[in-house]
């Protein structure tokens, strides 16, 4: 029992300090007025035996009404608490368990009420499309997954004959890609160290300075209170990026490109900035991709990507962007700064502390 009245207790605390309290707290004070009334009714009859006034007339009825509108009152306390106090309560924890924003106070009962299952609609969609996109994501990686070992193998066995037949450009190249291939189809890990994530962009640039025969340079700086060993980021966040660079940004006739890597902390963040000398793009095609960065990380796969002046759609961007959200939140992900003809920028926002 005292278990039951702790939860009665803690269910008034709650309405008290709801947004409700204000709306009803005019019933359990006219219930209470009542309750004196009626107790001062039986007190008059009491009064009125002892003195031996109105034997015949009186006690009866007053008995009666008393008794019935005592009863009355509990039946209306016990129905205020049950039909107002436990949903009030009930909502205000809801709202302080998800830490809702439902407007002013001034909003009637049922309001509130309709608001607060609105925004939880919301939650449960968001949170069932996610569940959604990791699904599809395990999917395709199970897709990609096919007989591994057999593609590991067989790339170790040609750089083995690279090596044989005096190969050694050939035999490096397979060794690169053999390790890319590793990081990005395993699944035992799907968040990885900034560290690792900056090795694995650091053997991309070499396989695709091999590939275009043009000497890509990345500077990386790291500055010395970001734990890059330690901190965990979504796997494949950085390649994209640098691919995305050196396809749409470095110019047909480049003969060097530099890409400059810097990682550093805010007050409240970490900052990954990617940013390279290439082309640029122009202010509305800068203006679209932020519009796609700025949106829900549940945004409708059907939406239509950028296009750039050499083909791409932005889809990897974007594919990054929706991956940092769901694993940080809404308020962190992709940016991006560039003009035309100075190259351009690429922010990635992390919190601080996770």
């Amino acid at each position: 029992m005292s278990g039951s009245f702790k939860k009665v207790r803690e269910n008034y605390k709650k309405f008290k300090e709801s947004s409700f309290h204000e709306e009803y707290k005019i019933i359990p004070n006219i219930l209470l007025l009542l309750d004196i009334i009626f107790a001062a009714a039986m007190v008059l009859e009491l009064r009125m035996n002892i003195i031996g006034q109105n034997e015949r007339t009186m006690p009866a009825i007053v008995m009666l009404v008393s008794v019935v509108g005592i009863i009355a009152t509990v039946v209306a306390y016990i129905l205020f608490y049950w039909f107002v106090v436990v949903p009030s309560s009930k909502i205000e924890y809801i709202k302080n368990k998800y830490s809702l924003e439902l407007g002013s106070g001034e909003k009637g009962y049922y309001e509130t009420l309709l608001e607060t299952l609105d925004v939880l609609d919301k939650i449960t969609a968001q949170e069932y499309s996610s569940k959604l996109l990791q699904k599809q994501a395990e999917l395709e990686a199970m897709k990609n997954q096919i007989n591994p070992h057999f593609l590991y193998n067989t790339l170790d066995t040609i750089r083995g004959y690279a090596s044989i037949e005096n190969a050694p450009i050939t035999g490096n190249m397979i060794e690169i890609l053999s390790h890319l291939f590793r990081y990005t189809v395993s699944s035992k890990q799907e968040r990885v160290t900034i560290l690792q994530e900056v090795g694995i962009a650091r053997e991309y640039i070499k396989i695709q300075e091999y590939r275009i025969n043009v000497k890509i340079q990345m500077l990386e700086i790291i500055e010395d209170d970001v734990p890059a060993d330690e901190y965990y980021v979504p796997k494949m966040i950085l390649q994209p990026i640098i691919e995305n660079a050196i396809q749409h940004g470095m110019p047909d006739d480049a003969v060097e490109f530099m890409v400059t890597l810097h990682i550093y902390r805010t007050q409240s963040r970490i900052i990954i900035n990617i940013k390279d000398n290439g082309t640029g793009m122009t202010t509305d095609t800068v203006a679209k991709l932020n519009q796609g960065f700025m949106g829900s990380a549940l945004a409708d796969a059907d939406a239509r990507p950028v296009s750039s002046k050499k083909g791409g759609t932005g889809i990897g961007l974007q594919n990054i962007n929706k991956r940092i959200k769901l694993m940080f939140g809404q308020e962190y992900g992709l940016y991006c700064y560039s003009s035309y003809g100075e190259g351009s920028s690429f922010e990635i926002s992390l919190p601080a502390g996770k």
